[in-house]
C-alpha cells in the first residue's frame, strides 16, 4: 500500500497493489474523509485451480474438461480451447483442488461468439462432496453472461472445500467454459519459491514449493546435491494428498520428461538393532526419508518392492505404474528429479486500519512488529512470525481507541477528572492537616492505563524521638521535614542513621541508631611486608606499625592509630620494589632497557655521529636505589658540507654530515660522472676518497637517407659537427614520398641517436575496397598520391558517405569508404486513431493501403506507393463518420433523433399522431455504414384502416390452426407497412407471410 501524500489528511488516497502472482479483490484505492477511510479493505488471493484434475457431466470432441484450467485465456473455442458438454439437462463442470482450501472467489471466462449457447442460470458450489448437490452454494446467477468476458463470483462467506462445481441449473443445454480460476488466501504463489524466469517448472501446493527438473538427468547423489544447493531436499514425506498432486503434475509434464522414473528423497540403509537370536546382534535394513525420519506409509506399485538384485535401495516414482513407488539401484545416472523446499518469504503481511508495521523484512523466521497510532492500543498479537510454511503467524491485530476507565477515590482526600479517554488528566487533593504523597496529576496513557500510581494523604506531625544510650539527640522540630540528629559519646561509634526526618503520616524515617564501643579491628595485610600491634589491641587509640621485606621500601606512614570513628588513621601504606629511577645522561648518549628496579641492567652507547671517549656501557640498579659505575663520555664528529661540482648534484643520504654519514654524486642531463660516486664521513672528520667531476656527452652527426631532408632542434652549436643530449633530428621526404620508420630521432645519454635512420618510399594508396550494391571509378586510372576515386550506387540504393576520395600523403584514401543503402520509406503516418493502414513492404514500390473502422469513410488516397526519394506518394488520408442525412418526414407522424445526430449508429424513433396507428417492422431506424437508414419508412394509418387489417389478420391466424390467444398476441407490431391504395388481396398475402413468420418464431 502507498499513500498519495506524506501526511494523512482529507483527500489522501491509499493505493493497494498485490505482490507478483496474486490478484487484488476489492477497491484498489480508498480515500480519507472526515477521519475515516472509505471503502472496504481489499485482499490478495492466488489461483489454486491451474492444472488440477477436472471432470464434467459429458464431453463432445475438442471440448475436454481440462481446457478450463490450462492457463490459456483464449475465448475462441476453435474445437480445442474451451470445454463443451453435450446438450443435456443441468450440465456441470468440476475441478478437484486435491485438498480443502478456503475458497473466496471463482472467476469464469466465457466463450466468445459463435455457435454456442450462452451461459445462464448458473450455480457455483464448493465443498468436500464428489456430487454436485452435496456441496454448499457459493453463488447463483439467474441471468445470462456476456460472451468472451470474465465474471467473478464471490462467496458470501469463504467456504472450505476440495471440489468446485459450476452447473447450469434446471435447463436443457450445453455448458462451455474457456477458463476457470479459483482464488484463496490460504496458499502462496509460486513466485515466492524462486525466480520464475530462471526456474520455469516451479509450482506450490499445500504450502510447499516443488521444482520439477524434467529435462535434466543424474544419479541420486546429483539430484540430492542440486536440491540442497537450492535450499531444499528431494521430494520426501509423501502422503496420499501429496502423491495425488504429484500424479496429476507429472501427467502434465509426461511428454517433456527425459525419463519416466523420478527420484524420491528416500533410501534404505543398515540399522544396528539388538535382536536376540542364535546369531546375536545383527544389522537390519530399513527405509527412511532423506531428512532422517522413518517412512510410516508406503505407496508401492503392484509387485513392488522386489529388490531383484539385492541392491535396490532407492525409490522412484514410476510413470509406467501410475507414478506409484518402485525400488531401484541408487547408481542410475540419467533420472530427472523433483526438489521440495519451503518458500523464501511470507510476502506482504495483512494490516488493519490505524496500525503500522515497524520491520519490513519478510523472510522466513523473521518477525514483524505492529504499532498503533497515538490514542489507540493494540488488540491481538503485537509480533508475528514468518513461519516455515510461508504464512504469517496468527491474525493481524486491531487498534482500538484507548479508555483508561474511572479512578477510585483516596482516603482523606479526593480525585477530580472530566473524561477517561487518551490524554485525559486527573488531579488529587488532600483534606486539611494531610499532605499528598505521590503524583498530584495522572494522565490516561496510550496503553489504556493511568500514569504513575495512586497517591496517598498522610497526617503531618511526628512524636518525640527516642533517647540514645551512650549518646544524645538534638530535635529541630516535630513538623514535616523536621530533623532528629544523633551523636555518640567519646569512645563510641554510631551504628545506623545519623539523622531521622519527620515524614508524612507522623513517623520518623528509618530505624533508631545505636552507639557501640569503638573497635577498629585488625588492619589489612600489606603485600611484601608485615604489621605489628604495639599494645596488642585494636580499640580506640591503639597503634599499629609497618615494615617491608628485603628489596622493598615502605611508601606511606610507618604507624597508624585507631580513631574515634572506628577506623585506622591515615591511608594504608604499601611496600614497593626498590626503584633507581631513570638515569641522567648527557648529550649524545642513549641506553637500552625498560626496567629501573633493583638488579635491573641498562646498556649505554653513543648516538649516531658520536664516538665513545671514556666510561663503561653497563650499569646495575643497587639496593641503595642508585645506579652502579660512572657516566660515559661521547664526542661528536662533524665532517661538514663539501664543495659542489660543476654540472652535477650532491645528495646527503640522511641529510646529515656527522660520523658515518654518506653523500652521493650525480651529473645533470648530458653529462657523465668521473670518480667516486659515494663518499663517507670518517673518524678523523674527513670525507673518504676524492671529489669527482662531470664531463659532457655528445652525439655524432646522423645519417641522411636518399630523397629526404633533415631539420635539427635543440643543439647548442651553430655548425653540426656534434650534438648535445636531447637534441633532435626531424626527417622529411620529398613530394610523393612517405617516411618509413621513425621520422624523429633524439640524441640520448649513451652518446648515440635513438632508433635507426628512416627511408623515403614512393606513396601508393592501392585499389579501394569493392562497394556492395555499387561501383567506383579511378578518374586518372592511378592510385598514386593525389589520385581520386568516385563512387555511385545501383538503382534503388542511395550513397551514405563521401562520393569522392583522394589519395593522401600518408598513403591512405581520404575519409571513410561510403556505403550503398537500400532506399526505404518510414512507416506511413495516420491522422487519427480511426484509420487503419496495411503495408506490403517499406522498399521502393511497396504499397500502403488505408481503411477505416466500421461506420467511417475514407477521405483521400486509398493507396500510397514508396518512391525512390524515400517518401510515400500522395497525401495522408483520414476517416470521418458516415452521415445518413436527415431522415424523411412521415405523414401523420413525427420522427425524433434519439442521440441528436445523423452519423453512423444514430437512431431515429417514429411516433404517430393521435387517432393514428403505426404499420411497420419497427418504430426505429438506424444509420448504417453504407450511409442509408435501415428498414423502410413506417406508415401512420387511421383507426378504420387498422381495424380492417386486424380482422384480416385474425381470420388468417384461425385458418393456420393457431389459437385465438396466439393470434391476438401477434399484434400489429410485426406487420409490414401497407399503403392506403393496396388491394385487399395484397393485404392477405402480406398477412399470411406475417403469420408464417410468427409461427416459426413461436416454435
Amino acid at each position: 500500500m502507498t499513500l498519495s501524500s506524506e501526511f494523512i489528511v482529507n483527500g489522501t488516497l491509499a493505493n493497494y497493489k498485490c505482490n507478483d502472482g496474486y490478484e487484488l479483490f476489492g477497491p484498489s484505492t480508498r480515500t480519507c474523509s472526515n477521519g475515516r477511510w472509505h471503502g472496504t479493505i481489499p485482499y490478495c488471493a492466488v489461483n489454486v485451480a491451474y492444472g488440477k484434475p477436472t471432470n464434467q457431466s459429458s464431453t463432445i470432441k475438442g471440448g475436454d474438461s481440462r481446457n478450463a484450467n490450462d492457463g490459456e485465456l483464449i475465448t475462441l473455442h476453435d474445437s480445442k480451447h474451451c470445454t463443451e458438454t453435450k446438450v443435456e439437462n443441468s450440465p456441470w463442470w468440476q475441478v478437484d483442488l486435491l485438498q480443502p482450501y478456503e475458497v473466496r472467489v471463482i472467476r469464469v471466462l466465457t466463450r466468445s461468439c459463435c455457435g454456442h449457447q450462452p451461459l445462464h442460470d448458473l450455480e457455483i458450489r464448493v465443498g468436500n462432496s464428489s456430487t454436485v448437490q452435496g456441496n454448499r452454494l457459493c453463488a447463483w446467477y439467474p441471468g445470462t453472461l456476456d460472451d468472451g468476458q470474465n465474471k467473478d463470483f464471490s462467496c458470501a462467506n469463504p467456504i472450505i472445500g476440495r471440489y468446485v462445481y459450476i452447473q447450469m441449473v434446471g435447463i436443457e443445454g450445453s455448458l462451455s467454459l474457456c477458463e476457470v480460476l479459483v482464488f484463496t488466501t490460504k496458499e502462496f504463489s509460486s513466485n515466492r519459491c524462486g525466480n520464475p524466469m530462471e526456474y520455469q517448472q516451479i509450482t506450490s501446493f499445500n504450502q510447499t514449493c516443488y521444482e520439477f527438473q524434467t529435462q535434466r538427468g543424474g544419479s541420486f547423489t546429483d539430484a540430492d546435491g542440486y536440491c540442497k544447493s537450492r535450499g531444499g531436499l528431494l521430494i520426501h514425506s509423501i502422503n496420499e494428498v501429496a502423491q495425488n498432486f504429484l500424479f496429476y503434475e507429472l501427467e502434465r509434464y509426461k511428454p517433456k520428461l527425459r525419463s519416466k522414473l523420478i527420484w524420491v528423497g528416500a533410501r534404505r540403509d543398515y540399522l544396528i538393532q539388538n535382536v536376540t537370536s542364535l546369531f546375536g546382534t545383527r544389522p537390519r535394513l530399513f527405509w527412511h526419508w532423506i531428512n532422517g525420519l522413518p517412512i510410516h506409509k508406503f505407496l508401492w506399485a503392484e509387485d513392488q518392492p522386489n529388490n531383484y538384485n539385492g541392491q535396490q535401495n532407492c525409490i522412484v516414482l514410476d510413470g509406467g505404474r501410475k507414478w506409484l513407488w518402485n525400488d531401484v539401484t541408487c547408481d542410475l545416472d540419467y533420472l530427472p528429479w523433483i526438489c521440495q523446499y519451503a518458500p523464501s518469504n511470507c510476502g506482504s503481511p495483512d494490516i488493519n486500519e490505524n496500525s503500522t508495521i515497524i520491520r519490513t523484512d519478510y523472510r522466513i523466521s523473521n518477525s514483524i512488529t505492529y504499532k498503533c497510532s497515538i490514542g489507540s492500543r493494540i488488540d491481538g498479537l503485537e509480533r508475528r512470525l514468518c513461519q516455515s510454511n510461508g504464512f504469517w503467524e496468527g491474525e493481524a491485530p486491531k487498534c482500538s481507541y484507548v479508555n483508561c476507565g474511572p479512578l477510585e477515590s483516596i482516603n482523606h482526600g479526593r480525585v477530580d477528572y472530566v473524561r477517561t479517554d487518551f490524554n485525559a488528566s486527573a488531579t488529587y487533593t488532600c483534606n486539611y492537616d494531610y499532605t499528598l504523597v505521590g503524583n498530584e496529576h495522572r494522565f490516561c496513557l496510550g496503553n489504556g492505563s493511568w500514569s504513575g500510581t495512586e497517591p496517598k494523604c498522610y497526617y503531618s506531625h511526628c512524636s518525640q524521638a527516642l533517647d540514645l544510650d551512650n549518646g544524645y539527640v538534638n530535635v529541630s522540630n516535630r513538623s514535616i521535614n523536621g530533623v532528629a540528629a544523633y551523636t555518640c559519646n567519646l569512645g563510641y561509634v554510631l551504628v545506623g542513621s545519623v539523622q531521622r526526618v519527620c515524614q508524612l503520616g507522623g513517623t520518623w524515617s528509618g530505624n533508631p541508631p545505636q552507639c557501640k564501643f569503638i573497635d577498629c579491628r585488625l588492619p589489612l595485610d600489606v603485600f611484601n611486608g608485615v604489621y605489628r600491634l604495639m599494645n596488642k589491641t585494636t580499640f580506640y587509640n591503639s597503634v599499629v606499625s609497618y615494615e617491608c621485606d628485603p628489596n622493598y621500601v615502605l611508601v606511606g606512614n610507618r604507624t597508624r592509630t585507631c580513631t574515634e570513628y572506628g577506623t585506622w588513621s591515615n591511608a594504608e601504606p604499601s611496600c614497593e620494589l626498590i626503584n633507581c629511577g631513570i638515569p641522567k645522561r648527557s648529550t649524545g648518549i642513549r641506553y637500552t632497557g625498560s626496567s629501573f628496579t633493583i638488579n635491573s641492567v641498562l646498556m649505554f652507547e653513543c648516538e649516531p655521529g658520536y664516538k665513545l671517549v671514556e666510561g663503561s656501557g653497563r650499569r646495575v640498579c643497587q639496593e641503595n636505589g642508585r645506579w652502579s659505575g660512572g657516566d660515559i663520555s661521547c664526542k661528536f664528529i662533524e665532517c661538514g658540507r663539501v664543495q659542489p661540482i660543476l654540472k652535477g648534484e650532491i645528495t646527503y643520504v640522511n641529510s646529515t654530515t656527522y660520523l658515518s654519514s654518506e653523500i652521493n654524486y650525480s651529473c645533470g642531463t648530458g653529462y657523465k660522472l668521473i670518480g667516486n660516486k659515494i663518499r663517507t664521513c670518517q673518524d678523523d672528520g674527513r670525507w673518504s676518497g676524492h671529489k669527482p667531476k662531470c664531463e659532457e656527452i655528445r652525439c655524432m652527426p646522423p645519417e641522411i637517407p636518399k630523397n629526404s631532408s633533415v631539420v635539427y632542434n635543440g643543439n647548442d652549436r651553430s655548425f653540426s659537427d656534434s650534438f648535445k643530449v636531447g637534441s633532435t633530428v626531424q626527417y622529411r621526404c620529398s613530394l610523393g614520398h612517405i617516411v618509413q620508420g621513425q621520422s624523429l630521432r633524439t640524441c640520448e645519454t649513451s652518446g648515440h641517436w635513438s632508433d635507426a635512420p628512416p627511408i623515403c618510399v614512393y606513396i601508393d594508396c592501392g585499389l579501394p575496397f569493392p562497394l556492395t550494391n555499387g561501383r567506383w571509378l579511378l578518374t586518372s586510372n592511378t592510385t598514386y598520391y593525389g589520385s581520386t576515386v568516385e563512387y555511385e550506387c545501383n538503382t534503388n540504393y542511395k550513397l551514405n558517405g563521401p562520393g569522392r576520395r583522394i589519395c593522401l600523403e600518408n598513403g591512405t584514401w581520404s575519409s571513410v569508404p561510403p556505403l550503398c543503402e537500400i532506399v526505404t520509406c518510414a512507416a506511413p503516418d495516420i491522422k487519427d486513431d480511426k484509420s487503419l493502414v496495411q503495408t506490403s513492404s517499406y522498399y521502393v514500390g511497396g504499397k500502403a493501403t488505408y481503411t477505416c473502422t466500421h461506420g467511417l469513410e475514407l477521405i483521400g488516397n486509398e493507396e500510397r506507393t514508396c518512391q525512390i526519394n524515400g517518401q510515400w506518394s500522395g497525401q495522408t488520408p483520414f476517416c470521418r463518420y458516415v452521415d445518413c442525412g436527415r431522415p424523411p418526414v412521415i405523414p401523420n407522424g413525427r420522427g425524433y433523433l434519439v442521440n441528436g445526430t445523423t452519423f453512423y449508429g444514430s437512431i431515429v424513433e417514429y411516433h404517430c399522431l393521435a387517432d393514428y396507428r403505426m404499420i411497420s417492422e419497427s418504430q426505429h431506424r438506424v444509420c448504417q455504414a453504407n450511409g442509408e437508414w435501415s428498414g423502410i419508412i413506417p406508415r401512420c394509418l387511421e383507426m378504420s384502416e387498422v381495424n380492417e387489417i386486424e380482422n384480416s389478420l385474425r381470420n388468417s391466424a384461425e385458418e393456420a390452426d393457431e389459437s385465438a390467444e396466439s393470434s391476438k398476441s401477434i399484434g400489429l407490431g410485426v406487420s409490414f407497412g401497407i399503403g392506403r391504395s393496396k388491394s385487399q388481396s395484397k393485404i392477405r398475402k402480406i398477412l399470411r407471410s406475417i403469420i408464417n413468420r410468427t409461427r416459426m418464431h413461436l416454435v
